[in-house]
C-alpha cells in the first residue's frame, strides 16, 4: 500500500478555500477540517513499529453529501476500506499473541500494536467529532462504530500482551532465582570440599619436600598426620557451615 506523508489531495476536488487554506504540505495529526458545508477528513495509515512519519489519507465530504476519496494502488479507498485495513492488522497480531511465550515475542507484538492502538484512538476522535458536527451524515454512525470496535479490540489485545508480558517477566525471574540458588548451593558444596582437604593437601605438600630433602621414605608418624589432617578439616567444613547458617 502506497502511501506518503504529505497531504496531496487529487487536482479534481475543488475545496473551498475556508478548507484549503488550512491544508499544509504535510499531512499532521489526524483531523477533521469543514468549511461551507463540507467535511475533509485526514486520516493515517496503518503505521509501522519505529515509523516517524504517517502515511496521509484524505476523504471529502461535499456540500451535496457525497463522499470523494483518494486514489491508492490505482483504486478509490473509501473510509470502510481505510477501517478494513486496520481490522486486518488487528487480526494477524490477535492471531499471534496466542502463539507468544517468552518476553520477547511479547515486546514484538507490543511494538507493532502500541503505535497502531494510538492511531486507531485518534481516529475514532475524529470520527466522533465528525459525526457531532455533520448530524445529517447517517453513513458516519457506522463508520464511527466501527472504529470504536476496533479501539476497543486494540485495547483489549494490548491489556493481553501487556498481562502476558509481566507473567513471561516474572517466569523468567523465577527461573533464574531458582538458578542463581542452585549454582550457590553447588559453590558452598565445592568449598566444604576444599576445606575439608585443604589441610591434608597442605600438610603432605610439605611433608613431601621434607622427604624429598632427607631422602626418607614416609615416616611411621604420617598416619597420625594424616588423621590429623583430616580431623583439622572437619573442624574448618563445620565452621563454615555454622557461619552460613548464621
Amino acid at each position: 500500500m502506497q502511501t506518503s506523508n504529505y497531504t496531496r489531495l487529487a487536482k479534481s476536488w475543488d475545496l473551498p478555500p475556508e478548507i484549503g487554506l488550512r491544508l499544509g504540505e504535510h499531512a499532521g495529526h489526524q483531523r477533521m477540517l469543514e468549511g461551507a458545508g463540507h467535511l475533509l477528513l485526514v486520516l493515517h495509515a496503518p503505521p509501522k513499529p519505529y515509523q516517524n512519519n504517517r502515511g496521509a489519507r484524505c476523504f471529502w465530504r461535499d456540500s451535496q453529501g457525497r463522499w470523494f476519496y483518494q486514489m491508492t494502488d490505482n483504486q478509490p479507498l473509501s473510509l470502510e476500506e481505510h477501517l478494513a485495513e486496520y481490522e486486518k492488522y488487528l487480526d494477524q497480531l490477535d492471531n499471534l499473541e496466542p502463539r507468544t511465550e517468552s518476553a520477547e515475542d511479547f515486546y514484538e507484538v507490543l511494538e507493532t500494536l502500541t503505535p497502531l492502538l494510538r492511531s486507531i484512538r485518534h481516529m475514532h476522535q475524529v470520527l466522533q467529532e465528525a459525526r457531532v458536527k455533520f448530524p445529517e451524515a447517517q453513513e458516519l454512525i457506522n463508520i464511527r462504530d466501527l472504529a470504536y470496535k476496533l479501539l476497543r479490540t486494540s485495547e483489549l489485545l494490548y491489556e493481553s500482551c501487556k498481562n502476558g508480558l509481566e507473567i513471561a517477566v516474572a517466569r523468567n525471574s523465577e527461573i533464574q532465582a531458582r538458578e542463581s540458588k542452585a549454582l550457590a548451593r553447588s559453590a558452598h558444596r565445592l568449598n566444604l570440599f576444599v576445606a575439608f582437604f585443604f589441610p591434608v593437601a597442605t600438610l603432605s605438600g610439605l611433608m613431601s619436600i621434607q622427604q624429598g630433602l632427607k631422602g626418607d621414605l614416609i615416616s611411621t608418624n604420617g598416619a597420625l598426620t594424616v588423621v590429623g589432617c583430616l580431623i583439622f578439616g572437619i573442624v574448618i567444613t563445620r565452621f563454615i557451615n555454622g557461619s552460613r547458617k548464621r
